[in-house]
């Protein structure tokens, strides 16, 4: 055999060897599937109320410049659409809350930098800030929720790029330990204004309302 052919065959050999295997390559593009992109936000929940959720909301490496969104879809919407989001972003079942940055809204995200916003009652008006859905969510009802940061150069506005990972909350029941007096007829139920639970009768199963 000549000496070509041997460092031929132990070339290759050593190629084979290093070579990965299909399961080892498959778990390498499912690790980089799962890495978050320098775009994509993180989001959890701070906590929740009887009618509104908190969230964090942090950038990815790139930041977000341009401010951020958060969508809201309830449980029952998000099951009957085979647990996923609807892929048409205008479904009116997708409730959406805008926080775009502004010389005077805290919205200009840092690279990794966080804010902690609110929907339904945990909304708070202020410069930059806007929902289209109603501001009181239902009492005890599971959310899906997800956010998406806006990136702003001198060439380019990358509008709400890709999503976070999708999480779910859910808003309180009625505190049942203010029902102490309450008439037979009447529930703990939250009021609009002082957001606080009192004896009165539920008018609309589900929802707190005076």
């Amino acid at each position: 055999m000549s000496m070509l052919l041997v460092v031929l065959l132990c070339a290759a050999s050593v190629a084979a060897a290093a070579a990965p295997t299909p399961a080892a390559a498959h778990k390498h593009a499912e690790d980089k599937a799962k890495r978050p992109s320098a775009l994509q936000p993180s989001l959890t929940v701070v906590n929740h109320t009887e009618g509104g959720i908190n969230v964090r909301v942090c950038a990815g490496s790139k930041g977000g410049s341009g401010g951020f969104s958060v969508q809201w879809l309830s449980e029952d919407h998000y099951s009957a659409n085979g647990n996923a989001w609807p892929k048409n972003p205008k479904n009116p079942d997708i409730c959406h809350g805008r926080f775009e940055a502004r010389p005077t809204s805290r919205f200009n995200l840092k690279p990794n930098g966080c804010a902690i916003v609110g929907v339904g009652d945990a909304f708070v008006p202020e410069s930059g800030a806007s929902v289209d859905c109603p501001r009181i969510l239902p009492i005890n009802k599971k959310w899906r929720l997800r956010a998406s940061t806006k990136t702003v150069t001198r060439t380019i506005i990358n509008p709400y790029a890709q999503p976070s990972e999708t999480i779910e909350a859910t808003t309180l029941s009625c505190r049942h330990d203010l029902t102490i007096g309450c008439q037979a007829n009447e529930k703990c139920v939250l009021t609009p204004l002082g957001r606080k639970c009192a004896c009165k009768v539920e008018r609309s199963p589900g929802v707190c309302a005076p």
